[in-house]
């Protein structure tokens, strides 16, 4: 059963968060002073409020695995995107008339920290502090926060345009159960960004062999599995070495260099599905099918080392947990397989690449999916907040002027080489953008840890997919079942 809160939670609201990005150190921009500083267009109409000079404050972790998770910026920053973020502030600030505070709640470890800040959080609540506006937390990790009724029903906000562009359209619909949606994602913050799926590749390699374009394959559909294959498959080479393990000094040529992890973002790309929606209240694991288990197959050499029998290598070692960016960095393969936030990390090198989605299965798959990480956080607002109207407006206003004005600076971040702008790569960035996507159970936190298990366990070590998949479709099932109960009542 759902507890019916009676305590009043403050009205105040959330912030933006941040990317670094090396060059301009001016205060230029979109700047200024007065009413009319927010720009719009016939997308958007300017809500009319006015919060009277009060705080808006939003709970947020201090830091996540170098992703840019703040919602501020420093009034004195000197790169482009904090730039731009801090203004995207201002114009707000004075638009609405309040002021962008962000509590951080200290992040130590994934297993802890968010659970621990959840509990904050409820805490904050029951003892009628009423600090937060909302919050921008991994809802997964304390999926209670919406079954215990701490966090409100969003849909309804007539404040919220989760139809508009600067809104996940797609993701906010499948994470929507019974016509209600408790918990939010856009361009409001740039961790749905830093944790996409992407594959980068080294343009000049492209050349260098003769091979296809994989932007053209993206644009006619036939970036897949397979393509990925056989591109990878072209520039395998031990060189001067005699065997395939890493070290400095190294010759060899590796058709794909990657982290451990990725399976799990693979199948998702691939349009497989970890949990079945049956209906708009019923949903149930899924134990695979034929394209299931055809996607693990495919996908298998790329997450077994080259000396396995792949065409890839991946670095488990802990201490060299970024090696697959530096062998990447240095020309000494085809593809990297990362999170887009691995881009920042180009400008230590002088590779010329570019970006692509995830490939899909075949060639018929409707769109391309990015996976946009099991970690993600959701803008959610507190129950019974005295004023949720308007925070709902301020929060579209925010992501509306972030989508406008931030985005565009923090994807040239991303894409340039030796300060050019790929015009091509950002095409593709808004291919991946349009399809971020998430399943739904990764979301709720009903299978999220016994898929990754299983898929990324798996898949490179040879070991069958579907009876392990099947041993725990009861397990999850009953999961599934008892969120439901708790939700749909």
């Amino acid at each position: 059963m759902k507890r019916i809160l009676t305590l009043f939670l403050a009205s105040v609201l959330l912030l933006g968060l941040v990317c670094s990005c090396g060059g301009d150190t001016g205060k230029g921009g979109n700047g200024g002073s007065g009413k009319d500083v927010l720009k719009t267009d016939d997308d958007y109409k300017l809500p009319e409020i006015n919060m009277n000079g009060e705080d808006v404050v939003v709970l947020n972790v201090d830091q996540y695995a170098n992703m840019k998770i703040d919602f501020t910026a420093p009034e004195d920053a000197d790169d482009t995107l904090d730039i731009a973020i801090y203004e995207s502030n201002k114009r707000l600030e004075e638009q609405f008339n309040f002021r962008f505070v962000e509590d951080e709640y200290p992040f130590i470890d994934w297993n802890y920290s968010h659970t621990d800040m959840a509990a904050h959080f409820v805490k904050n609540v029951n003892s009628g502090d009423d600090v937060y506006d909302f919050i921008h937390f991994p809802v997964n990790q304390s999926p209670d926060l919406i079954t215990n009724g701490y966090v409100m029903e969003l849909s309804e906000l007539e404040g919220l345009h989760f139809d508009k562009p600067w809104w996940d359209t797609q993701l906010n619909k499948e994470l929507t159960i019974d016509g209600r949606l408790y918990m939010a994602v856009g361009s409001i913050n740039l961790m749905p960004y830093e944790g996409m799926t992407t594959i980068f590749f080294n343009k000049d390699m492209i050349d260098s062999y003769r091979l296809d374009n994989p932007y053209e394959m993206v644009r006619n559909g036939t970036w897949t599995i397979e393509a990925l294959l056989e591109l990878a498959n072209e520039v395998i080479s031990l060189g001067s070495d005699s065997h395939w393990h890493v070290y400095d000094g190294g010759t060899s040529t590796y058709g794909i260099t990657r982290t451990n992890g990725f399976p799990v973002h693979f199948m998702v790309g691939a349009g497989q599905k970890f949990t079945i929606k049956e209906d708009e209240k019923t949903f149930k694991f899924n134990t695979g099918n034929d394209d299931f288990f055809l996607a693990a197959e495919l996908m298998r050499p790329i997450f077994v080392d080259v000396d396995q029998g792949g065409i890839a290598i991946g670095v488990s070692d802990p201490a060299q947990s970024n090696f697959y960016i530096k062998l990447f960095g240095e020309g000494r393969s085809l593809f990297m397989m990362g999170e887009l936030k691995a881009g920042v990390e180009m400008r230590d090198y002088d590779v010329n690449f570019g970006i692509l989605p995830a490939p899909k299965l075949r060639a018929e798959q409707e769109s391309y999916y990015s996976n946009a990480t099991d970690r993600l956080p959701f803008i959610c607002i507190p129950t019974l907040s005295e004023n949720p109207e308007d925070v709902a407006k301020i929060i579209d206003a925010m992501a509306y002027d972030r989508y406008k004005n931030v985005i565009p600076v923090y994807y040239d971040s991303y894409v340039t080489y030796k300060g050019l702008r790929d015009e091509e790569s950002v095409e593709m960035l808004e291919i991946m953008t349009e399809g971020r996507t998430m399943d739904v159970g990764h979301a709720y936190g009903w299978t999220q840890r016994t898929i990754n298990s299983v898929i990324n366990g798996c898949i490179p070590n040879g070991e069958d997919v579907a009876s392990t998949l099947k041993s725990y479709e009861k397990a999850m099932n009953r999961q599934i079942e008892a969120f439901l109960e708790d939700y749909i009542q």
